[in-house]
């Protein structure tokens, strides 16, 4: 073959892969939301089984980046630079991008639920100046929530920053849902706890270790620790349909039901150590 059909074979191949139909290709958008490095080996995540993309994420909003206190070590980052969303949350003036566990196809102990109890771990960290309380919409920021009910309606279990609260604080909440009924009055709150204020948490990496005891009724259990120190237990329910067949975690950045006539500040939620294991001290490993 002479030089000049070799260039021209060349250049009609380059010219198929440009325009190549998207939906022939495959989903090429799929990689901007970086979706091989949600599962990063750079990462431990315990017994967590692989992480897959929610559906309402929109584009972009996670990176993985160098440790904001030590540039030696890597994290993850959920940012929210604008007001931004995605399939079902516009409707619900909702902005998020979460990692969901994938109880999917990988079926913890042959069942799409959680272990029947375990341990739980994350690590954030709040730049100095970043905007929560009044300086944002009124709504939670959902930081963190495990969903029953087939992964629809509220989360039976959530760690959020509500915005119109006196005292600004990161708080864990027990939700019942409300069927029939839109959001933001979907959810009924049946009980909640703040666990550490935020200003505590501004410029440093803050740890959450929880055990639970899943339960739809009586026997559940919960405790929760903060940097070490237990701040809450709790005896009771803590879900309420089928968490025995189906709940799985999700995490990172929820913007739930933003209204108040404020425009939306840049939001930035460093984690690390998200893990999950049988007992306290597997979650260090």
């Amino acid at each position: 073959m002479n030089i000049t059909v070799t260039l021209l074979v060349v250049l009609f191949l380059v010219s198929i892969i440009a325009n190549t139909n998207p939906s022939v290709a495959g989903n090429w958008n799929q990689s901007d939301q970086v979706s091989p490095s949600i599962n990063s080996k750079e990462f431990k995540f315990g017994d967590f089984k692989p992480w897959q993309l929610h559906a309402n994420n929109f584009k972009g909003g996670y990176s993985i980046v160098f440790d904001p206190l030590d540039s030696s070590k890597k994290v993850e980052l959920f940012s929210i630079k604008t007001y931004q969303c995605a399939k079902g949350d516009c409707q619900n003036n909702s902005s998020r991008w979460e990692k969901t566990e994938n109880v999917y196809d990988f079926l913890p102990k042959g069942q799409r639920g959680q272990p029947a109890q375990a341990w739980y771990s994350w690590e954030v960290y709040f730049e100095k100046d970043q905007a929560f309380g009044k300086e944002q919409p009124e709504g939670p920021i959902i930081m963190g929530q495990f969903k029953e009910n087939k992964g629809l309606g509220c989360p039976h279990v959530a760690f959020w920053h509500y915005t119109r609260d006196d005292n600004d604080t990161y708080d864990v909440v027990l939700q019942r849902n409300v069927a029939n009924t839109p959001p933001p009055g979907d959810c009924v709150v049946v009980g909640r706890k703040s666990l550490i204020s935020i200003d505590e948490m501004r410029g440093k990496w803050t740890r959450f270790e929880f055990f639970i005891k899943w339960s739809l009724t009586n026997t559940g259990e919960a405790e929760g620790y903060v940097n070490g120190q237990r701040v809450f237990s709790y005896s009771g329910p803590n879900c309420f349909v089928d968490c025995d067949k189906f709940s799985n975690f999700r995490y990172g950045i929820y913007f739930a039901n933003q209204r108040g006539g404020v425009k939306l500040r840049p939001l930035n939620v460093f984690y690390k150590n998200v893990r999950r294991s049988s007992t306290r001290h597997g979650l260090l490993d």
